[in-house]
């Protein structure tokens, strides 16, 4: 059975650690100029003073999905607490069906009722997410882009 569950990271940070490395290879970029390496020490530093929020996807306790948000207040909102999608990622035989909005609807009615406005979440182009993004009432606002100007 497929569960959807708001979990503290250091919780589930070991099950997260056993799909990180297949979502990199599936969602990083510039994996020639950038080495992976998650800072999972200010990933729970910021856990612990409410600056994240975890939702896990579970298929009968094993993890097969996840979604991490940044919350904090903008600088150009600052009366707004603001959430920005930091990593959303289930594994690719789950991604049918509605599963991905089911994680995205819990994640919406968490930030919801942690006071939460304002959600911005990015797209990787031609993946499908942004439609439905569009389909749960999210706004296109804008595009970004990378560029390396340095050597690690």
């Amino acid at each position: 059975m497929i569960t959807y569950q708001i979990e503290k990271l250091e919780d589930c940070l070991e099950d997260i650690k056993k799909l990180v490395d297949l979502h990199w290879e599936e969602s990083g970029f510039f994996k020639d100029k950038v080495t992976f390496a998650p800072d999972y020490t200010g990933y729970l530093h910021l856990d612990s003073n409410d600056g994240l929020l975890v939702v896990t996807v579970r298929d009968d306790h094993t993890l097969i999905g996840y979604s991490i948000d940044f919350i904090f207040r903008h600088m150009h909102y600052s009366n707004n607490k603001t959430a920005i999608k930091d990593l959303l990622f289930i594994v690719s035989k789950y991604r049918r069906g509605r599963v991905v909005t089911k994680l995205l609807l819990t994640v919406l009615e968490t930030l919801k009722g942690m006071g939460v406005t304002i959600h911005l979440s990015n797209s990787r182009p031609n993946n499908g997410y942004e439609r439905l993004l569009v389909a749960l009432g999210y706004t296109h606002t804008e595009n970004s882009y990378s560029i390396i100007i340095g050597e690690q």
